[in-house]
């Protein structure tokens, strides 16, 4: 059982959980890895005598201090127990590790892209974005892919800003942008989680009639259309009625 509330956001906690000794890196501590079990279904984590994920996943001590690891590459990890959560009606795989084993063996990474897409899909072609990031990891997922993924997919910070500024919503009203109650008070961002929606989800992605009947969700477009009127006619709109 893992209680989400009772956890203190500490890398430094964290940090020192950990030994190297040549290409290894040691637990010094019981820490916990967590991770979406979606990750399994969307090639982002197999499981087998060790686990290959991508760096994306908290880390957690046995004191409730969490570190979030957010590098888009892969690392091999060797728990001592798998065990999986429920967390915000979401499954999440939990991966052990005791104090003195073997977090993994080797520290040096292998560079690849392939699996960049399946990270956009899950998370912001869906919205499902985990518990333990805030508004600025998700900024920050791509900007490390020249680094990384050798790919210039975040080499533009302005369009994952944007992007993250469409799925997150304002958690009591998804119909306003997260970002414009963070305007109006910066404290939010440290108080109040934002929730999300999926880029392609017509009735909360898209802010005008036109938007949301004419792409390849027309049944659900037309419902968001009808629940969410529109309150002014777009220049589209206009033109078409014209």
């Amino acid at each position: 059982m893992i209680n989400i509330d009772n956890l203190k956001r500490n890398p430094t906690k964290i940090k020192k959980c950990f030994k190297k000794i040549g290409k290894t890196l040691i637990a010094t501590e019981n820490i916990k890895v967590i991770y979406p079990e979606k990750y399994e279904s969307k090639n982002l984590a197999i499981v087998d005598s060790s686990v290959r994920l991508v760096s994306i996943f908290a880390i957690l001590d046995d004191n409730n201090n969490y570190a979030v690891n957010n590098l888009p590459i892969f690392i091999n990890l060797t728990p001592s127990n798998i065990d999986h959560v429920t967390i915000d009606n979401e499954l999440y795989t939990v991966l052990e590790f005791e104090e003195g084993s073997t977090y993994t063996e080797n520290t040096e990474l292998i560079v690849n892209n392939k699996f960049l897409y399946d990270l956009f899909n899950l998370f912001y072609t869906n919205g499902k974005i985990p518990w333990f990031m805030d508004y600025n990891d998700l900024i920050n997922i791509f900007s490390k892919t020249e680094k990384y993924a050798n790919s210039d997919l975040g080499s533009n910070p302005i369009i994952s800003e944007i992007l993250a500024s469409i799925v997150a919503k304002a958690p009591n009203d998804k119909s306003i942008l997260y970002r414009e109650i963070l305007n109006n008070n910066k404290t939010i961002l440290k108080t109040i989680k934002p929730t999300y929606v999926g880029l392609m989800n017509p009735f909360y992605t898209f802010d005008n009639t036109v938007s949301r009947i004419s792409g390849s969700y027309y049944s659900k477009g037309l419902m968001g259309a009808l629940i969410n009127k529109e309150k002014e006619t777009t220049k589209i709109e206009e033109i078409l009625r014209k």
